[in-house]
């Protein structure tokens, strides 16, 4: 079966983006990672697959990856009539032109507020926080979820080993 390709400017890196649909798969290429998803089986939900951590939005009806390069990644986030370039825009009230910041920094992912109002799992930050898998991040209207492949791993390690578990004998007292 042939294949379909896209290619996206993506201004907040300032590379071109390519998305390669190839059976029910999607790749998308960047300079520098290539993320690979898929939609579930049953026809409801989005796979990623990524080797590094991304924010993915929630809402609007469209999907939007935000990956979080290793090394000394520095990701602003603001309005998009900010006065210097923002990497994510948001909106909604309460949004600053350069609202946070979130680095990495050899995989430690943190988040800056830059004394504005950012919640993390409904909490109100107000100091650089470290994110964990799977914490929702709401700035205004924009919700983002955050994605750590490597924790996610570490966690779904430490899980028992699914067993057998006891088996049940029903005696009749004879």
């Amino acid at each position: 079966m042939k294949y379909k390709y896209r290619l996206v400017y993506c201004k907040s890196y300032g590379q071109f983006l390519y998305y390669i649909y190839y059976h029910d798969w999607c790749f998308c290429r960047t300079q520098t990672h290539l993320l690979c998803f898929t939609e579930e089986s049953n026809g409801r939900g989005l796979q990623v697959r990524s080797a590094t951590p991304y924010l993915i939005s929630l809402g609007r009806g469209f999907i939007t990856l935000i990956p979080l390069t290793e090394g000394e990644c520095v990701l602003n986030i603001g309005f998009e009539d900010a006065e210097s370039l923002q990497d994510v825009t948001a909106d909604g009230p309460g949004i600053q032109s350069h609202h946070c910041v979130i680095t990495n920094s050899a995989g430690v992912i943190t988040l800056h507020p830059n004394g504005n109002m950012c919640h993390l799992d409904g909490v109100p930050v107000t100091k650089p926080t470290k994110l964990s898998h799977g914490c929702t991040l709401c700035l205004g209207k924009s919700f983002f979820r955050f994605n750590h492949p490597k924790e996610a791993n570490h966690m779904k390690n430490m899980l028992p080993e699914k067993t057998a578990g006891p088996t049940l004998s029903l005696s009749t007292g004879e």
